[in-house]
């Protein structure tokens, strides 16, 4: 059967070769990275971001002339609902055909994972208030999960400790991956037990600090140390402000190193763009833009991004770089510590999950406004000065419960 199988890949291999059409046969070694089972068809259309169909309905052909496995569903013409089937036998020749010599495959298994990284990346976020959206991430999530799983092992051969500079030559991976082990770990939480989610938030933690240049063994233990002394919600403001200055420095660095902020822009400005909406962002978008339809479906074109920058529906170029940094900061920092709620048998660990919601308190409301500050001066958008900086922050709502110290003012 395996031989069978075997003769009949090298067979489409060529044939896409001879075609000058590889992507489709790279879509189809993809599979063998992802769950069998249910595979949204957007996945793949998704990695062609120019908005060419035409690749994926050749991979459904091939899969359904060799009988590689069975689609369901429809294309309503917004959203692509398929789902397509595989089998284990169909994984396993993939795997057999890939590690065989001689069949000259173009891209690396990291590449090939990447892409479907860089696919679940623009498919999935934190929407979950609807039973579509709810459906849509839950149908991606195994394989979101199995993406991870095959780029952590590749991370880890690379990372043997954490002082490596892998997150630093990998930022746009490193980045995407933070992003998505706090989404999995958030979705996770919704039809699992919060165990099993929190080993995608730790992971999540070592990556962010990582690439802040942040000590994470350091950092947990002085959060741990200051458990004892939380005994009321003073004390727990007063950690949380002098927990949030290392990472509010170690930001203000980042977005202050042009490569790094070079390629940050890069990814932000994809997100914005490709990301998947669902129906009523999507009406949303429509009413800000005077259309009936949006030109790419869920998706903005570089003209429509223009005119909502352009009409104060959307924030500046410049910006988008830092501002989706702050966003997966945030988030991070929210969703563990509401894991005080589901993992807090103890009241010391109820202590240090509650301390990073106060940080991400501190973070969002304080540093932030700070580091935005810092983004304006470098862009030359106003003319900022002390003075202007003491005006920003009084009109944070988070100003009025504690008095904002000296020493984060001053970075």
């Amino acid at each position: 059967m395996f031989s069978s199988l075997i003769t009949i890949l090298n067979e489409i291999h060529q044939q896409y070769q001879e075609e000058n059409h590889l992507e489709v046969f790279e879509m189809l070694l993809m599979l063998q990275y992802l769950h069998v089972e249910k595979i949204p068809v957007t996945i793949f259309s998704n990695i062609n971001t120019e908005g060419s169909r035409m690749g994926v309905d050749d991979l459904l052909h091939v899969i359904d002339n060799c009988s590689f496995g069975t689609v369901e569903g429809e294309d309503d013409g917004m959203y692509d609902c398929r789902l397509l089937s595989t089998h284990d036998v169909v994984v396993f020749a993939l795997e057999i055909y890939c590690e065989h010599e001689g069949t000259n495959i173009y891209s690396s298994k990291k590449e090939l994972v990447e892409k479907l990284l860089g696919s679940v990346f623009l498919l999935m976020d934190k929407d979950n208030g609807s039973r579509n959206s709810l459906r849509h991430h839950t149908l991606l999530l195994p394989h979101a999960r199995a993406v991870i799983y095959h780029l952590n092992d590749y991370i880890s051969d690379k990372t043997p400790n954490v002082t490596s500079n892998v997150c630093l030559e990998n930022t746009e991976l490193i980045v995407k991956m933070i992003y998505m082990n706090d989404l999995v770990g958030f979705i996770s939480s919704y039809s699992e037990t919060c165990t099993f989610s929190h080993l995608y938030f730790e992971q999540t933690k070592c990556f962010l600090f990582q690439i802040l240049n942040l000590d994470v063994e350091k950092f947990n233990a002085e959060v741990n140390a200051s458990c004892e002394s939380l005994t009321s919600v003073e004390s727990m403001t007063k950690v949380a402000i002098q927990c949030s200055l290392p990472i509010c420095k170690a930001i203000l660095n980042f977005v202050q190193n042009k490569d790094q902020m070079q390629v940050l822009q890069k990814v932000a400005k994809e997100y914005l763009l490709n990301k998947n909406r669902n129906a009523a962002d999507v009406e949303l978008l429509k009413c800000k833009l005077r259309k009936q339809n949006l030109e790419r479906r869920t998706k903005v074109t570089e003209d429509e991004y223009k005119q909502l920058s352009k009409e104060g529906y959307a924030i500046p170029e410049y910006l988008l770089g830092a501002f989706f940094l702050y966003e997966i900061v945030t988030s991070f920092l929210y969703t563990y510590g509401r894991l005080m709620f589901y993992l807090s048998s103890k009241p010391k660990a109820a202590r240090s999950f509650c301390l990073y919601l106060y940080i991400a308190q501190v973070y969002a409301h304080v540093c932030v406004t700070i580091s935005m500050v810092q983004i304006w001066k470098q862009n030359n958008a106003v003319n900022l000065h002390q003075t202007m900086i003491q005006k920003v922050l009084k009109i944070v709502r988070y100003r009025k419960l504690f008095e904002i110290p000296q020493t984060l003012i001053e970075i």
